[in-house]
């Protein structure tokens, strides 16, 4: 079903594009132009960008050099000639400015011949003469404790736009070195006593304004543009041509995926039929894909767990019936029943009149789905049928290894099992009626539960089975039991199994003393009451 769901979505996507080649087309070449655009854009951008990051740090580290320069070449003789350093330079004679102020001066003549370009000097901590020595703005103050927070790091850089124009902001800290500290922390005047060398006593901020280029890449463009749709509409011409002849071809494919979409929704449903009659897990076990691939004498050995289960006295209940009510009441029983055993991983291998035969994989899911099963019956809708009386019914199960495959001859074959855990299984079914349970199971399927306490049972001892040589153990599983039933036969299971063990040793005047003993704790327990007839008979 899912891919005749896909098959006719391409047919109608394919229908559509053979409708609107040339809207396709178009539609595909205005997106790659524009994606093309965008790229240049994008590219040319990044370029312009990451040069003038690299400017404003050439810039910055110039302005840097020529400033411990000065501070180591010049300051530093100056003062061992009675050469003060003063703000007041220009009105005291003999004195020059500070490094700071040199740095200041010497951007501020730069950038008048740059009208691009504007750069400041700031720290939190100015000289008191210089009134603007702080931040001036957001970005400036951002970068400043940002630098001062993570001292390692050599820049802070932010791309803003101002009255339509976009520009670069690069700031980089500027580190107090051993020349400074002592100056600073000296001078009476400084607003910072305190400094140590390698701290960020300020920022050097520098503002860019980006070159323009968008003008220069849509004239570009519009040319390219021109010689792309030109070209485009050439190739559209012949595409046109083309497709007039793929049209034709188109008309055969849509006629031949008619037909076989048709072919394989007939496929679909035969297979659906026939795996009504052939399970998939089957097929799966023989390595089988679909039921053609099938040949006569397939087969695979597996372990498995098998479950019988019958109606109890069914031939009376089916005499008082008519045959359509006969196949009404089977049908209602079934449709529980079947999807309880493939809930519990296990699949119905056939029916044979009201009786099933399901195969497992695991014992404990075997075990489960028989439970589920017992506990369905009150749910099976059987009143119109048998006059509101009880439906009752009797499982048995066995686990080991069997052989699945096909027998039968070219023209007519079906799936089966073969193996002596088949017959056994059938045959513990039978000793369910016999003693009056209603779920018998074998010790092999006992030995293969992995969480057995989860289940209520006891031994009812070794059995002898019809084709076997040697005796089976057989446990009772009492889950579906009222609870008060239930706890009686927990309670007395210590004297039943005692019992059980005192019948087969041919000690039957204590068996049947301890299986009235259990009875009296448990009156309704059929299974007590059918060795006790045993005993008696003996």
């Amino acid at each position: 079903m899912g891919n005749s769901h896909r098959s006719a979505a391409d047919n109608r996507r394919l229908k559509w594009f053979y409708q609107h080649p040339l809207v396709f087309i178009g539609s595909l070449f205005v997106i790659s132009i524009s994606l093309i655009v965008f790229n240049i854009y994008s590219v040319a951008n990044a370029i312009t960008e990451k040069s003038a990051e690299q400017y404003a740090e050439q810039y910055l580290n110039a302005l840097a050099q020529a400033r411990a320069t000065y501070s180591s070449e010049v300051v530093a003789r100056v003062r061992d000639h009675g050469i003060g350093i003063s703000q007041e330079y220009r009105t005291h004679e003999g004195s020059i400015p500070f490094p700071a102020t040199f740095s200041i001066i010497l951007s501020n003549r730069i950038s008048e011949g740059h009208l691009d370009i504007n750069t400041n000097l700031y720290s939190n901590y100015p000289w008191p003469w210089r009134v603007d020595g702080g931040p001036r703005d957001e970005f400036e103050a951002a970068a400043l404790e940002h630098l001062r927070e993570n001292p390692d790091e050599q820049s802070y850089v932010r791309i803003a736009t101002n009255n339509g124009v976009r520009l670069m902001r690069y700031a980089r800290p500027v580190i107090m070195q051993e020349s400074c500290v002592g100056c600073h922390n000296s001078m009476e005047s400084s607003p910072k006593k305190d400094w140590e060398v390698g701290d960020v006593r300020g920022v050097h901020a520098v503002t860019l304004t980006l070159p323009v280029i968008s003008t220069v890449i849509e004239e570009r463009l519009s040319g390219t543009s021109l010689l792309m749709l030109g070209g485009t509409l050439i190739s559209l011409i012949l595409l046109a041509i083309f497709i007039r002849e793929l049209r034709r071809s188109l008309r055969l494919v849509e006629a031949y995926a008619r037909e076989t979409e048709a072919t394989n929704l007939v496929l679909t449903k035969t297979n659906a039929a026939f795996s009504r009659f052939v399970p998939h897990e089957f097929l799966s076990y023989l390595r089988k894909e679909k039921i053609i691939d099938v040949s006569l004498g397939d087969n695979a050995q597996k372990e498995m767990t098998v479950l019988f289960s019958d109606i109890r006295n069914f031939t009376t209940i089916s005499e008082k019936l008519s045959p359509e009510e006969n196949f009404m009441f089977i049908n209602t029983y079934l449709e529980i029943m079947g999807p309880i055993v493939r809930e519990h991983g296990g699949f119905i291998d056939k029916y044979i009149g009201d009786a099933i035969m399901a195969l497992f994989p695991h014992a404990d899911d075997a075990l489960n789905g028989a439970v589920a099963m017992l506990q369905q019956i009150p749910n099976c809708g059987h009143g119109e049928y048998l006059n509101e009386s009880a439906l009752r019914i009797g499982i048995g199960l066995n686990t080991g290894h069997l052989m699945l495959g096909t027998i039968g001859e070219t023209d007519r074959m079906e799936g089966t099992v073969i193996s002596d855990a088949v017959n056994v299984a059938s045959r513990i079914e039978g000793l369910s009626k016999e003693y009056g349970a209603t779920l018998l199971i074998s010790q092999a399927t006992m030995n293969r539960l992995k969480h057995p306490e989860q289940f209520k049972y006891r031994c009812i001892g070794h059995i002898k089975v019809k084709g076997k040589t040697e005796k089976v153990i057989v446990y009772e599983i009492f889950n579906c039991d009222s609870d008060e039933l239930a706890a009686a036969k927990l309670e007395t299971r210590e004297w039943f199994e005692e019992a059980v063990n005192c019948y087969e040793t041919g000690e039957l005047e204590k068996s049947s003393a301890l299986f009235r003993r259990c009875l009296e704790k448990a009156p309704d327990d059929s299974v007590a009451s059918s060795f006790l007839l045993l005993c008696n008979k003996a």
